[in-house]
């Protein structure tokens, strides 16, 4: 993991979701493990620096209110401007939902 400068550093935030998952069988028997965040990068030969916090291992159908507002903290708390959520797909609107209220200032797409 690379620590960036502020201004010029990209934030990863983890919260799990498919991109983190390992599948066991065709009947969709999984586990959350660690993420694939860093050697996807380091694969693709990703020369900005970034900053990678794992905030959660969950499906997005098992996040809560309380994992959204942590998930807006981080946001809001972060020096860096540029920040990428993995999340799953079922409630990824829901999340961005409370980060446009409660993320004042940073874009958001």
């Amino acid at each position: 993991m690379r620590v960036a400068m502020a201004d010029t550093g990209i934030l990863i935030l983890t919260t799990g979701g498919t991109i983190d998952k390992n599948y066991f069988d065709a009947l969709s028997e999984y586990q959350i493990v660690d993420s694939g965040i860093p050697a996807l990068l380091k694969e693709a030969r990703v020369a900005l620096p970034f900053r990678l916090v794992e905030l959660m291992r969950k499906d997005s159908l098992e996040l809560t209110d309380a994992d959204r507002l942590s998930v807006a903290s981080a946001a809001r708390e972060a020096p860096e401007n540029r920040i990428v959520i993995t999340h799953g797909t079922d409630t990824m609107t829901e999340t961005a939902k409370v980060l446009a209220a409660a993320v004042p200032g940073k874009p958001s797409s």
